[in-house]
């Protein structure tokens, strides 16, 4: 049940005085805070860490969504930056289920400040030593054998500055995000990710953890479609957005209704190279897709219509997430 108006203008003067709070508390370490009204984002340095020789910048950012901090609304997404783990896997579980701990204890109330206070004590128990590339390639080529065949070969590795990526993100929801392969389009580049989901709330949630890779984040477009039988609310659910490449949105869900697949969704990364496609991009847009699509599996039957096939919402651009 979504709340009153009166509710939602409460919990936002709840998260107003929790950013002011924080700005008082961590002057000399506040990064950066974007307090809009659908996408609120908090940094905040908490230390230095030696790697070799070297000092490094330790940061926490935390995206809150615009249901913090109400009882019931899902913990916020995190990362940290700057640290190399002595065990990558281990110590980030670690923190991870600590946090998620941290907001359990204080579920509707306001988590900040605790959270920077338990990171800071935790990063400097944990033993943080310097990490090569090679060490990064052992480690990849050891864990590789966790995951599955398209997995391993489309998976991102974790990032360099131990920051969360958006593949262990979508895992702490029960979801595997893939990412595809890369292709260069006349200077521009495309890359496909995708999850099978069972709703639209693993569909915005894949969409959030997208979120947390810096250079999605900073994608020209980043347009996208799903089609799903959402079990919660016992309806078919398709939607789409261009994200400001005008009907890419649109093209995605046909593609999807073509091929006859349900219960996923593909987002499709745009970085512009300064040249011009025009409508071919549509094109390359639809086989990057296509091809993750087909490499992760993702069948259905040929020209279902099911559920309103491309419909969706078809979101534009001033509607846009």
């Amino acid at each position: 049940m979504e709340a009153s108006l009166l509710e939602q203008e409460a919990i936002k003067a709840q998260r107003d005085e929790e950013i002011e709070s924080i700005k008082l508390i961590y002057t000399d370490d506040l990064v950066n805070v974007l307090n809009h009204p659908q996408d609120c984002v908090v940094e905040v340095k908490l230390g230095e860490a030696i790697d070799g020789e070297t000092s490094r910048t330790v940061t926490l950012t935390v995206y809150l969504p615009v249901s913090y901090p109400s009882p019931g609304a899902e913990m916020p997404f995190f990362e940290v930056r700057g640290v190399n783990w002595s065990n990558p896997k281990h110590d980030q579980i670690h923190i991870y289920e600590g946090m998620q701990e941290v907001f359990r204890q204080q579920a509707g109330e306001v988590v900040l400040f605790s959270w920077c206070e338990w990171l800071k004590e935790e990063l400097h128990l944990l033993p943080i030593t310097h990490s090569t590339a090679a060490d990064e390639q052992v480690e990849e080529q050891e864990t590789s054998g966790e995951r599955d065949k398209c997995d391993r070969a489309l998976d991102g590795t974790r990032s360099d500055d131990g920051a969360l990526t958006p593949q262990y993100a979508a895992r702490q929801h029960g979801l595997d995000l893939v990412h595809g392969a890369p292709l260069t389009e006349r200077r521009s580049t495309f890359q496909a990710h995708l999850a099978r989901i069972t709703s639209e709330r693993d569909a915005r949630t894949v969409l959030e953890c997208l979120k947390l890779d810096r250079k999605i984040q900073r994608a020209t477009h980043n347009m996208y479609a799903f089609r799903v039988f959402d079990v919660q609310k016992q309806a078919q659910v398709n939607d789409n957005d261009d994200d400001g490449e005008n009907a890419a949105g649109g093209k995605l869900a046909e593609l999807l209704a073509v091929m006859g697949v349900n219960n996923v969704i593909v987002v499709v990364s745009r970085w512009w190279g300064g040249l011009l496609l025009g409508p071919s991009r549509f094109r390359v847009i639809n086989n990057t897709a296509r091809q993750l699509l087909e490499q992760c599996g993702v069948r259905g039957r040929s020209g279902e219509k099911e559920g309103g096939g491309a419909g969706g919402k078809g979101l534009s651009a001033s509607g846009k997430r």
